[in-house]
């Protein structure tokens, strides 16, 4: 029987805190960019406590999914099944 190679990455989740700050920031630094040209007018007041909760709920989304189960129910349920006949043999 041979081997199946994986794909790379394929067994590595995307960490998400990372992705979702990086997200913040370019946003802070878009609307930088449109006060700086004239288009928008933004309030520095309320844009650091609007990126500090937006980070906060990121740290939040990211530690939800670090503990989600890896994979799906029917996945790991035929996973389950396979094991549990391999056993039987």
């Amino acid at each position: 029987m041979s081997k199946r190679s994986k794909a790379p990455g394929a067994g590595r989740r995307v960490q998400l805190y990372p992705v979702l700050s990086g997200l913040v920031f370019v946003t802070v630094a878009v609307l930088y960019l449109l006060q700086a040209g004239g288009v928008l007018r933004v309030d520095g007041r309320v844009l650091l406590p609007v990126e500090l909760i937006a980070l906060g709920v990121a740290g939040l989304l990211a530690a939800l999914y670090a503990r989600a189960p890896r994979g799906s129910s029917a996945r790991r349920a035929a996973n389950l099944g396979q094991s549990t006949a391999s056993r039987e043999r």
